[in-house]
């Protein structure tokens, strides 16, 4: 059954398929196959994929895939709805410091903003849009052979990233080497550019910090490995 489940959720549009399985996946699908309460299991499953990055609306019609596989009844769909959505927000939502924020910079984590770009490629998909002409990355980024990898300067440069982009904007950093907003496109966007450039001039002026807009590609697939590549990689 976890294999047909696996299979059908991709098809049906998983964005990540390399990140489809956890153990609370195996767990879940064994609990339907062998008529066993699944809600236990139900709830490790939303657990697993908050810390994943994975948001809500996706985890849930994951699971919705599963339960039409088990012909599950209304209620017990409901039940493994609920539990997956209760522990999903449990770790994603609530204990904000711990799973949405970055510690050194007060900014979101990689996997907040996977949620955030989730979110936009969903709504692009319903009204089809493109996410590239709506949206755009602002991304500050430091070589790493520089000294920027000393704790002060992150949050040094987070200051000045919030002070141009203090509306609506999603703020992450990733990895060692990158700050990103998750911005709109807007008639603005040249002159925050510039303002940005200028103040982290002003307020690192011996680290060499490079600043850029980056176009959100058309698939969400496509995002989530930009997202990888700018955790992952440094700035030549």
């Amino acid at each position: 059954m976890g294999d047909r489940w696996r299979a059908r959720s991709l098809a049906g549009g998983w964005r990540l398929p390399r990140d489809w399985w956890c153990p609370a996946a195996d767990a879940l699908a064994e609990a339907v196959a062998e008529g066993r309460d699944p809600g236990p299991a139900a709830s490790g499953l939303g657990r697993q994929r908050a810390a994943a990055g994975v948001g809500l609306a996706e985890a849930l019609d994951d699971v919705w895939i599963l339960c039409r596989i088990g012909a599950l009844s209304p209620a017990a769909v409901a039940a493994v709805a609920t539990a997956v959505a209760v522990s999903w927000s449990e770790v994603a939502v609530e204990p904000a410091t711990r799973d949405c924020d970055d510690p050194l910079t007060g900014l979101a984590t990689p996997g907040y903003l996977r949620i955030r770009l989730g979110e936009l490629y969903r709504e692009a998909g319903r009204s089809a849009t493109a996410v590239g002409d709506t949206h755009a990355l602002v991304v500050v980024g430091w070589r790493s052979g520089s000294n920027w990898t000393a704790l002060g300067r992150p949050a040094v440069v987070a200051e000045a990233v919030r002070a141009v982009f203090s509306g609506g904007e999603t703020l992450a950093r990733l990895g060692l080497s990158h700050l990103v907003a998750l911005v709109n496109r807007d008639a603005a966007m040249a002159e925050r550019l510039g303002v940005l450039g200028r103040l982290l001039a002003a307020r690192v002026p011996a680290a060499p910090v490079q600043v850029w807009l980056e176009r959100l590609p058309r698939r969400a697939t496509a995002a989530d490995w930009l997202i990888d590549d700018l955790v992952t990689h440094r700035v030549d």
